[in-house]
């Protein structure tokens, strides 16, 4: 809504919320203007309206990478919020290719590595709690940051509320950031993504 200047959540279409995914990917690890132009099929003038768009209106991104940065540069690696660490020699490289991937990674590493540790941490406690409960539903695989589980209709109403509260609450996020979770259930997981 805000990269759009739209008013609404409903007023978002399926193309725009494609484009903010797109860049909300792209831009906090250093994509192009021609890289953001190649995923999103517009001009390289469209790609760079869009990031100086994105910039505008989420300027704290830019001072985070830049936070980020100094901090990996400073102590030699980046880390996520549980304190799996990745050494980051090409920080200090006079290849400019070798410190721009070094510098993604510094970004990288806290952001998508802490997501990786909470999915992790969600997965565990409720493999524990569904095994406590003797039910019969299991989780069948991760995508990314979702967790897909095969469960009977009769078993719904217990781990629904077992599988949000196990997600929302892995790893607390700092300044009490809350974290919300989606569920969806059906036949397939196409369906279960429509709910």
């Amino acid at each position: 809504m805000r990269l759009f200047g739209l008013a609404r959540g409903d007023q978002v279409t399926n193309v725009q919320r494609s484009y903010a995914k797109a860049i909300n990917y792209g831009i906090p690890y250093g994509v192009s203007a021609f890289g953001l132009a190649q995923n999103l099929g517009v001009s390289v003038q469209e790609a760079r309206t869009l990031i100086r768009d994105y910039n505008a209106a989420f300027p704290g991104i830019a001072l985070l990478k830049r936070e980020l940065i100094e901090r990996a540069r400073a102590v030699g690696y980046a880390s996520t919020l549980l304190g799996r660490r990745r050494y980051l020699s090409g920080l200090h490289s006079s290849n400019y290719s070798e410190r721009a991937a070094a510098e993604r990674a510094a970004v990288n590493m806290p952001i998508q590595g802490s997501q990786a540790d909470m999915i992790k941490v969600a997965m565990v406690r409720i493999w524990d709690r569904l095994r406590s409960m003797e039910l019969q539903t299991r989780l069948v695989i991760q995508i990314h940051d979702e967790l897909v589980f095969e469960a009977p209709e009769s078993e719904l109403d217990l781990v629904l509320p077992v599988i949000r509260e196990e997600m929302e609450r892995a790893l607390p996020l700092p300044n009490d950031l809350p974290v919300k979770v989606r569920l969806g259930y059906g036949e397939s997981w196409m369906t279960a993504h429509a709910a």
